[in-house]
This record gives structure tokens, sequence and C-alpha cells, in this order.
């Protein structure tokens, strides 16, 4: 681990996922990684599984890709933390744009698409720079509609104190969200324990939108970090899904965002251009769709095979657990 700070400032992309915050709620029984220069950051957990320990860096590295030595030198490092932690594998997905040039940048660096996804490389970036007029212009007339329909029907957005207390029962919507819903959402302690120590850094606001006889409609959380804001977690009672508390909700964090000083407010996943209308994000999509902003694809997960034998052998689960999951 470096004693380096890390400069923000040299990486405007970085968002919560580098944060020292973020990889202290991953650590639990497994290590993480961190390793701080100038002009390189890696920060990631070492993830166990049956089928081969592995290497996961999400939203990084981030260093100057198009510089042909330090592009080498990041994937060097990967390579040396990997044999280092007996790893079969390096699985990045850094904060980069799905184009054709960094698509071969990789390639020619000795990477391979990687089975499965890792964290929102579909989704929605807003430019908050704009003033309110123009976000609230920017979004599609049903949902400007909606936003302000919250506002005449006295829903109230509510901004929480990040309380163990308040942090269960978000937790407790979110369940009942996932069971009403027929999805899974895995560790839910896990989410708490994100919550929680993002929390304590200032980076959350855990927001709640209640009706005008403060009957709880919605839950979000969002997270703040750099000059990204990203809507993480969102959940609905079953009165909440008749009344338009959640378009007043987003709107409102956008807002508190804003006010914050950050730049983008990323809607956090959204089902791929040309996906069909039965994707499994296909109802959150067109809701996120509505507040305006550009679709953005970033770079999909890249594998650095350090043991090729083994990786094959996770290539071939994973593959299969992609097609069951119609991902």
């Amino acid at each position: 681990m470096s004693s380096n700070k890390f400069d923000l400032s040299l990486y405007p992309e970085a968002n919560f996922l580098v944060s020292p915050a973020y990889l202290r709620s991953q650590a639990g029984l497994n290590r993480v990684i961190e390793y701080i220069d100038h002009d390189l950051i890696i920060t990631g957990v070492i993830r166990e599984a049956r089928r081969g320990r592995y290497l996961e860096v999400a939203g990084n590295p981030l260093t100057n890709w198009q510089n042909p030595e330090l592009a080498q030198r990041t994937v060097n490092k990967l390579a040396e933390i990997c044999r280092q932690n007996k790893c079969v594998f390096a699985r990045v997905r850094p904060q980069l744009e799905a184009n054709q040039n960094n698509l071969e940048v990789f390639k020619n660096l000795g990477f391979v698409p990687a089975p499965m996804h890792l964290l929102a490389e579909d989704t929605i970036l807003i430019d908050l720079r704009q003033t309110e007029e123009e976000l609230m212009a920017g979004m599609r007339k049903g949902t400007r509609y909606e936003v302000r329909q919250s506002q005449k029907l006295g829903i109230k957005i509510n901004q929480l104190d990040i309380s163990q207390q308040n942090i269960e029962k978000f937790a407790n919507l979110l369940v009942e969200t996932a069971d009403r819903q027929h999805y899974v959402v895995g560790s839910i302690e896990q989410i708490k324990l994100e919550i929680a120590e993002m929390g304590v850094e200032g980076m959350i606001d855990l927001l709640e939108a209640v009706d005008s006889s403060n009957q709880l409609l919605n839950m979000a959380v969002i997270v703040r970090y750099n000059q990204e804001a990203d809507y993480l977690y969102g959940a609905s009672s079953l009165v909440g899904r008749k009344l338009p508390g959640a378009y007043g909700l987003q709107w409102e964090a956008m807002r508190i965002a804003r006010r914050a000083g950050s730049t983008r407010y990323n809607m956090w996943g959204v089902a791929p251009e040309g996906a069909p209308a039965n994707h499994r994000f296909a109802g959150v999509t067109t809701f996120k769709k509505g507040f305006g902003g550009d679709y953005y694809h970033f770079l999909p997960a890249q594998d650095l095979v350090v043991n090729k034998p083994k990786y094959q052998l996770n290539k071939v689960v994973e593959t299969i657990r992609r097609k069951r999951r119609h991902l």
C-alpha cells in the first residue's frame, strides 16, 4: 500500500469507487489493495471464489491510458499485485468510454473482455453545471409533469441523518421492494456497511419521500465523491408505487448534489442501448432516462489473465452464469 495521497484534481472522472471509505466497506474477509502514485492509482479488492481468487478493480485504474509507457506500467503493476496475492486474473473497469480507440488500447495491452459486467457499465450522466431551469427543461415532458405533481400533492423530501436506525429503515424498505418486484439485491449487510462507512465521511445523502400524512413512499441513497454524485440505491413502498414521490425525490437529489458542488449526476445503471423490451432493467431505464442527460457506455470489464488454465475454468462458469441470468 502506497503512502501517497490521492490527487483527485488529476482525475476528474474518479468517483466513490476509488474512495478510502468505499474500500473500507469492501474489506471484510477480503484484502484491500491501494497503489497510489502521482500518475497511477489502482484501488481494488482481492475476491475469493471457488473457481479461483481474483483482483477486482472497479472504476479504475486511473492513469493516462493513451501514454504507452504509463499503460504498460499499469499492466505490469496489476500483474505484480496478482502474483503477490496468488490471483488468477485482474478484472478492471476503468472510467473510460467504450470507443474503438480504448478497446484497441486494452486489446493491445493483453486484456480480454470479461464474461461478466462490473458495476454500472451502461448509465445516464446528467450535467449538473446547468441551471435548475435548464435541468428541468432537459427532462421528458412526462417526467417534468410528475416532478411538479409531487410538489402539488404535498410530497415532502427529507434528508435523513446517517444513523443506524435510518440505515435499517432503508435496508428494510429495500428488502420489501426486492421481494415485491422479485429481484435479488445481494448482501443487505454489505449495503448497510457501505452506507455507514461512506456516511461517516459525509459522502452519503440518505433521502426519503413522504406524503402529506407522513407515510413513507420512497427512499434513495446518493453518494457524492470528487465531482460525481451517484444514485446508488433506491427503494419504494407499495403505496409509493402509486404516487410520484420517486420523481420528486430524484429531482431533490440532483439539486442537493448540484449545491454541494457535484458537476455530474450518474444514474448508476440502465439497460444497454438496443436492449429488448423485456430486459430486467427496462422499467427503471425508462424512469431514469426521463430526467435527461446522455447515455454513456463505459469500457466493459476487462480481464488481465495471469493463470491461463485456471482462468479458462472461470470463463466457462461465468459464461454459463451470465446466460442463466439473462445478462
